[in-house]
């Protein structure tokens, strides 16, 4: 075989070996549902931007009003999923879409879940059975129709007036359950996952609420969750 010859057979092999790999792979399509700060899905689920990255390797795409879009012949591996639109995050902090060759399932669905527009007002902290539970009372505005189940919210405390969620002594978690909304008027049960509800030994402590999405790792604080806070409630804390 003359040397052009067989260089020309190497080159063309090539070629028939990379098609053949291409035709091996196979679309994915990938599903972002939208979910409002009330826990409803929206009406339109369009408009959220896919990033799936691995090394220098970056495929983007944006979801039609099903909230899905067709990635075609996307290679096999693991790849890092980055998900945007305004007003929303992704409902897990570190999504990853995982392909392999023989996978059954094409579809790979990821959430995004509204930061809230609801804000409150805080009138009092009372404690009930000895600091083993809190509740706040106030007012809730900015409101756009009736939480599904409840709102959550973090509740940061300090010594110091200018608490916020940069500056805190220690924080817990909010809930306003439907039931308990009556009339532009909430119920919040403030509960602990890491240490006692009042922690220190204070006179006053200065309380400031922050709306919170709903995200998945719900434990982790995630400061792009959070909507507009309280302001600064002055609590003078129950002697024991």
């Amino acid at each position: 075989m003359k040397p052009h010859h067989f260089f020309r057979f190497i080159f063309l092999s090539v070629c028939i070996l990379l098609t053949a790999c291409e035709k091996e792979l196979q679309d994915i399509e990938v599903e972002v549902k939208l979910i409002d700060e009330n826990d409803y899905p929206l009406a339109d689920q369009s408009g959220a931007k896919i990033i799936l990255s691995r090394g220098n390797e970056a495929y983007t795409g944006i979801t039609d009003e099903n909230g899905r879009y067709v990635f075609h012949s996307f290679p096999y591996g693991i790849f890092n999923v980055s998900l945007e639109k305004e007003g929303f995050i992704s409902d897990i902090s570190q999504p990853e879409l995982v392909n392999h060759k023989g996978d059954s399932v094409w579809v790979h669905q990821f959430r995004m879940v509204e930061v809230p527009h609801f804000q409150l007002t805080i009138d009092s902290i009372v404690e009930q059975d000895f600091g083993d539970k809190l509740l706040a009372f106030g007012e809730l505005f900015n409101t756009r129709g009736e939480p599904a189940h409840q709102y959550g919210a973090r509740v940061f405390f300090s010594n110091t007036p200018d608490v916020s969620k940069d500056n805190y002594l220690y924080y817990h978690f909010g809930t306003l359950l439907k039931r308990l909304i009556h009339g532009g008027r909430y119920e919040m049960w403030i509960t602990s996952w890491f240490g006692s509800l009042i922690q220190g030994d204070y006179d006053t402590l200065y309380v400031k609420v922050y709306p919170c999405a709903f995200y998945n790792d719900w434990l982790t604080l995630r400061e792009e969750g959070l909507g507009t806070p309280s302001e600064v409630f002055e609590w003078k804390v129950p002697e024991h």
